[in-house]
């Protein structure tokens, strides 16, 4: 990811940083619309990848629990691509991170996490055949109605669990006698 082709701009924006990485050289946050000083979206333009990295966000809301400090650094991420740039975020800045899904397997420290959190969110589900394709950071439930609303069975058992399939596959989720690695 980080060759010699590839330059990496940081801008402070209020208490957010814009992480840009692009294939060529750029100012920071140079053509990108920005209000309130937070980047308010997040696109690929051009060879250009913004990811709206905030500094010191509370985890609590983002756990079912409700409890948690702070990360020194929050990134949501929706794709593979999100992800891998996030991921290389945390090693250039030499942080740990740990990725989560809806947070309902864990528990955040009131003190908070030094490092990058790498928040899954959204992603498609849908269905090729007798195959479903899920994200991540798709709700357990969510799939459950795709795979239903396809004709597909067997994995009705998922609709208990409060998860993403991202979390349910890392921690073989199960329940009412139904289990991730079935």
């Amino acid at each position: 990811l980080y060759s010699n082709k590839v330059s990496l701009c940081e801008c402070q924006l209020n208490t957010h940083l814009c992480h840009v990485v692009g294939l060529r050289k750029i100012s920071p946050c140079d053509n990108y619309s920005v209000e309130c000083g937070i980047l308010q979206t997040k696109a690929y333009l051009g060879y250009h990848v913004i990811m709206d990295v905030k500094e010191n966000i509370v985890l609590a809301p983002y756990t079912i629990y409700k409890i948690g400090g702070p990360a020194r650094f929050f990134i949501e991420a929706e794709t593979s691509d999100d992800v891998h740039h996030a991921i290389a975020f945390a090693q250039e800045k030499n942080l740990p991170f740990f990725v989560l899904g809806a947070g309902s397997n864990m528990l955040v420290s009131d003190e908070g996490f030094s490092g990058v959190a790498i928040r899954m969110t959204g992603g498609m589900a849908s269905v090729d055949g007798w195959r479903l394709m899920v994200g991540a950071g798709v709700m357990m439930a969510r799939a459950v109605l795709a795979a239903g609303q396809a004709g597909l069975a067997g994995f009705e058992w998922g609709i208990g669990i409060p998860g993403t399939i991202g979390g349910s596959v890392r921690g073989n989720a199960g329940c009412f006698g139904g289990e991730m690695s079935q």
